[in-house]
């Protein structure tokens, strides 16, 4: 699953292949698809 989030006005791409690896505490806007 590929997500895009903001944090601090900046965008970060990741791809979360681990369930539960994503915890952030300062995802102002989180977009998976």
């Amino acid at each position: 699953m590929l997500c895009t989030f903001s944090v601090d006005d900046s965008t970060y791409t990741i791809n979360l292949l681990i369930p539960g690896i994503f915890s952030f505490q300062i995802v102002h806007m989180i977009r998976c698809f």
